[in-house]
């Protein structure tokens, strides 16, 4: 299962207010993968347009959130701004959640903090909701844990029912022998939406890049964004052009990352050469 996929970035309406949305839709499909008997769940996490925490997730899966006075929420905001006291149920999920970041559930380098900007949330909400985060994650014993603030905290609110957390990268990557698939190569392709500090935490470029060093293979990495070059990346480009805006159209992503993918093939021999 992938949340992206339930409440990803991308599906985000003109409408919907980033402080806002939430993942018990994720929890919803959660639920009903469980119902199946299967015995083990895997759920990949990372490019949500979420910030609640998972608390979402957690309702689904049959978690109680309430008020101050111990009434249900009213889910009139973001949940973690309308949940003082929560009640997990009593079960352990058979789930892994695969996250490509380490990020902790609050803090400098939390959900908020470090993924909020990206999903349009401006600098007052993500000082409240880093408060709400730092203070749920006391609760539930899970601010410690690398990974729980991937997917706006949805990774810690899974730790907190059972679930374990693994790097995305390294349960994906030997399932395709990337590594001797690599020491075949001539070049490595990678990319991301944005090349930022998030990506040398644990994502997928960064792991790819890793490889591709340990292989003695230029790495070529594409984004809609750089804002951090990686040192191992050889080629570091965004696909746009500078007087085109950036966007999340997949149609006009695959265009534009196959003229920069041709542009920078055209110019590979002269650049290797130097």
């Amino acid at each position: 299962m992938e949340a992206a996929s339930v409440c990803g970035l991308h599906l985000k309406r003109p409408e919907d207010e980033a402080f806002s949305v939430h993942t018990r839709g994720v929890g919803r499909l959660v639920r009903q993968v469980l119902t199946t008997g299967v015995s083990d769940a895997f759920l990949a996490l990372g490019g949500t347009a979420t910030t609640d925490g998972g608390l979402g997730f957690l309702a689904e899966l049959g978690a109680d959130l309430m008020t101050e006075t111990g009434a249900p929420i009213s889910w009139q905001t973001n949940l973690l701004m309308e949940t003082k006291h929560l009640c997990l149920p009593a079960m352990s999920v058979p789930l892994h959640v695969l996250a490509d970041v380490t990020a902790p559930y609050a803090g400098e380098l939390g959900a908020a903090s470090v993924f909020g900007p990206q999903k349009g949330l401006t600098a007052s909400e993500i000082i409240l909701l880093d408060g709400r985060l730092k203070e749920i994650g006391h609760r539930l014993h899970i601010n410690q844990i690398k990974g729980a603030g991937a997917a706006g905290g949805l990774g810690g609110a899974a730790y907190a029912l059972g679930a374990s957390i693994e790097s995305g990268a390294d349960f994906i990557l030997p399932m395709i022998n990337a590594r001797e698939r690599m020491e075949r190569a001539d070049y490595v392709w990678t990319g991301e939406g944005r090349v930022d500090r998030q990506t040398a935490m644990g994502k997928l470029p960064a792991k790819v890049m890793a490889l591709a060093d340990q292989a003695d293979v230029p790495c070529i990495v594409l984004a809609g964004e750089v804002t951090e070059r990686m040192e191992q990346a050889w080629i570091c480009e965004v696909i746009h052009d500078p007087d085109e805006e950036k966007t999340l159209d997949p149609f006009v992503t695959k265009q534009r990352l196959t003229r920069r993918a041709e542009q920078i093939v055209r110019r590979l021999p002269a650049v290797r050469d130097r």
